[in-house]
């Protein structure tokens, strides 16, 4: 059992975790406050807390699941840092939703984009409706939304840079539901017994799924963005 666990990634239900090679609390999570279990907030980035002239986007799951995670971004080495969750597991009104993210969230008049859930196109429509009277536009936009894609840019993000010995993903250790997620998340189990690494288990990713959507979708933007130029004498 310590073997699997250590070695191969395998909870005690056996199954292999999706995160398991590249997802480490001790590299990966960082704390507003010295001296803790965690590095610091300010021994990475020299900074008491976020700057205000660093870009900052979201990530939003709907459902019953509700999950919403802002996200700042350091401009220089695009390093991102969740820095604020809001999740609630029942059933509960949206515009509550839209209210505690309004009242909680820190930085919440600096979100320049939220990536939401594609398949959930009323929720949109919906929060946006209410986040409006504060952001007064439209802040959510549909997420890009392919599964095994959005999981390797997320890994990719974890990995950490040789140049600087910097992950370009970290998470503030009072993100819990997110944390909790990147150690459990696991990928389903073929008849045999192997792990299905093409498929994954259902139900314990929604924190996970609001930080795929911002990473593969600004991904696929910076990819096929485009601009004009001209030459004298053409």
């Amino acid at each position: 059992e310590q073997f699997e666990a250590q070695f191969e990634n395998k909870s005690p239900s056996g199954g292999q975790k999706v995160y398991g090679r590249t997802w480490d609390e001790n590299i990966h999570v960082l704390s507003w406050l010295e001296g803790g279990r965690f590095k610091s907030f300010q021994s990475i980035f020299l900074e008491k807390e976020i700057p205000k002239e660093w870009r900052k986007i979201g990530g939003m799951d709907f459902g019953a699941n509700f999950y919403f995670c802002a996200i700042a971004i350091e401009p220089r080495y695009n390093i991102w840092i969740v820095y604020h969750e809001y999740f609630f597991k029942y059933e509960r009104l949206m515009s509550r939703h839209a209210d505690e993210i309004i009242k909680k969230t820190p930085y919440f008049s600096q979100l320049r984009r939220i990536y939401g859930d594609p398949s959930a196109k009323q929720g949109i429509l919906d929060m946006n409706a209410l986040l409006r009277k504060k952001a007064k536009r439209d802040l959510i936009i549909p997420a890009m939304n392919a599964l095994l894609e959005g999981v390797d840019s997320v890994k990719k993000r974890l990995e950490v840079n040789q140049s600087d010995m910097r992950p370009r993903l970290y998470v503030m250790d009072t993100c819990t539901e997110l944390r909790r997620e990147f150690r459990e998340w696991e990928h389903d189990t073929l008849p045999d017994g192997r792990p299905d690494l093409e498929s994954f288990e259902e139900g314990n990713d929604h924190a996970l799924d609001s930080v795929r959507y911002p990473s593969l979708s600004t991904i696929h933007r910076e990819h096929v963005g485009y601009r004009f130029a001209t030459v004298k004498g053409l």
